[in-house]
């Protein structure tokens, strides 16, 4: 299913870029996965929504003040249809909360924690946005992956946080978790795997569908992006990471079959 009028409690759901040059960012994006932009007053700033087909896809918006000095990042969103509830298991899950919920406009209510690790994640209580509105198609949100040193030990705060379970993969680069709803990965939607390098710290990357990887390397490039992980297989398709013009990665999925992301 492509388009979304709701996620259930504990669902990745959205993602936004925090970038260094908005306008670079759009250009990029524009060219790369044929998003449209809409520009929306958020007090003296302004939150951009990224469109496909008409409907919202992710976010783009300019570093604030206290990000100045820092590269541009992809941030991960999970829904928390309860935010006080869930912001109370994060402390005793070992985490922390980064900032104290806020309101924004009429969208939704968000905070901002992190992990056990010190992965960085975004809470999101919707009201008039849902996060995502169209998934799992080019140029729409279908995958995120936690990079930790030890994915098991990572487990436990997101069991006790948000109720998912894990289902274990071995991979030639080491262990994989898959979380879902349910042990069985019916409806996997996100996983943890140990970072590509020992200086990595724990973080959230998001991925993107693309109907072509190899064409959406080649425009990457052109664009003005680089690509520091050539295509490489894996069980769904294939994948690669894309750097933006602003230092943002991000990871793009050609699948092969769509039916194993929710």
């Amino acid at each position: 299913m492509s388009t979304r009028t709701s996620y259930e409690d504990g669902s990745p759901s959205w993602c936004d870029l925090a970038t260094t040059d908005p306008d670079a960012a759009k250009a990029f994006y524009s060219t790369l996965f044929g998003w449209e932009f809409q520009d929306d007053s958020a007090g003296e700033s302004v939150y951009t929504m990224c469109k496909l087909k008409g409907l919202n896809a992710a976010g783009i918006f300019d570093q604030p003040e206290e990000m100045k000095g820092m590269p541009s990042s992809w941030n991960h969103y999970i829904t928390a249809l309860d935010l006080d509830g869930t912001i109370a298991k994060v402390g005793p899950a070992g985490g922390t909360l980064m900032t104290e919920p806020f309101d924004v406009m009429d969208a939704g209510r968000m905070a901002m924690i992190t992990d056990a690790t010190g992965a960085v994640t975004c809470l999101w209580s919707p009201k008039g946005a849902i996060g995502a509105e169209i998934v799992n198609e080019h140029g729409a949100f279908v995958w995120s992956e936690l990079y930790v040193p030890d994915p098991d030990a990572a487990f436990p705060f997101y069991s006790e946080v948000f109720g998912w379970k894990k289902s274990p993969m071995e991979t030639p680069e080491g262990p994989y978790l898959v979380f879902s709803r349910t042990e069985e990965m019916e409806t996997g939607f996100a996983a943890a795997m140990k970072p590509p390098g020992e200086d990595v710290p724990p973080h959230w990357a998001v991925w993107f569908a693309v109907d072509d990887i190899d064409a959406a390397v080649a425009t990457a490039a052109e664009a003005g992006g680089s690509v520091p992980v050539e295509p490489f297989e894996i069980m769904p398709g294939r994948a690669a990471m894309i750097v933006d013009p602003t230092g943002a990665s991000f990871f793009v999925l050609q699948m092969n079959d769509p039916s194993m992301v929710d």
